[in-house]
């Protein structure tokens, strides 16, 4: 393979790593709202991941016409790994470094987001508790006396005291 071949793909690969980190730094973001319990700044980064995200898609569209470019009347377009297998010199080493920075992006947003999920669990579990105390009948709690519900009947203490 020709010096240059993957360069298109190498320019792609930057893009998407970049919108990827983007997205990471929204769910960083995401998380400190949520710990904060700021609704409005959640929604606003929602609405800025989506466009991250739309992002993404369409640079994933260039990756699979670049790679059908470069491999023409393949049925299963290559791996990363493979591409960087056929590749030589700085394109491999620079096709290597994409590799394990959009590998390192995606498993710290795995977590980032795996650590947002347990916080709005949390939340949830919150405010589940919340509601089920307001709605707690007054009947229902246990200060003061019992109710009594032995209609006039006496009742059948092991004590037989007055006090």
């Amino acid at each position: 393979m020709g010096a240059l071949e993957f360069k298109g793909l190498l320019s792609i690969l930057e893009r998407t790593c970049n919108l990827y980190e983007m997205v990471l730094e929204t769910a960083v973001r995401k998380t400190e709202a949520v710990k904060k319990g700021d609704i409005r700044a959640l929604d606003q980064l929602l609405a800025e991941e989506q466009k991250l995200v739309g992002s993404i898609q369409l640079v994933e569209v260039e990756r699979q016409r670049e790679l059908h470019r470069l491999f023409p009347g393949k049925d299963q377009l290559p791996t990363l790994s493979e591409c960087i297998a056929l590749a030589s010199g700085d394109e491999k080493i620079l096709l290597e470094k994409w590799h394990g920075r959009l590998a390192k992006v995606l498993k710290e947003m795995k977590e980032r987001n795996d650590l947002n999920q347990q916080l709005i669990n949390q939340s949830l579990q919150f405010i589940h508790f919340s509601l089920n105390l307001l709605q707690l009948n007054p009947e229902q709690m246990n200060y003061g006396p019992a109710p009594s519900n032995t209609g006039g009947v006496p009742s059948t203490s092991v004590f037989d005291s007055k006090v």
